[in-house]
């Protein structure tokens, strides 16, 4: 099992039901690396966060330059949870 594979089991085991996504947003202009943010959305608005909507994050994931993001999005939609990518920068 690879670190990707161990964070998608660790956090869709630990995250309770709900609106369970994996955002994935570059992390800044400066370092624009891919990262996978496992977040709750819901209603509330008062989150101090770049991803609109979300209520809770229970974790991320930077993905690495010499991982294949076709094999990262593939693990993600068969953990179950929507994905979405964001235009936006994390940072």
């Amino acid at each position: 099992m690879n670190k990707l594979e161990e964070f998608i089991e660790n956090i869709v085991s630990s995250m309770e039901d709900g609106d369970l996504r994996f955002d994935l947003l570059r992390w800044s202009k400066e370092e624009p690396y891919w990262c996978v943010f496992a977040c709750e959305h819901g209603d509330n608005t008062q989150t101090n966060t770049n991803i609109k909507g979300v209520t809770n994050i229970g974790g991320h994931y930077c993905i690495g330059r010499e991982e294949n993001l076709h094999g990262v999005l593939s693990l993600l939609a068969d953990s179950g949870w929507k994905v979405e990518i964001h235009q936006d920068y994390w940072n």
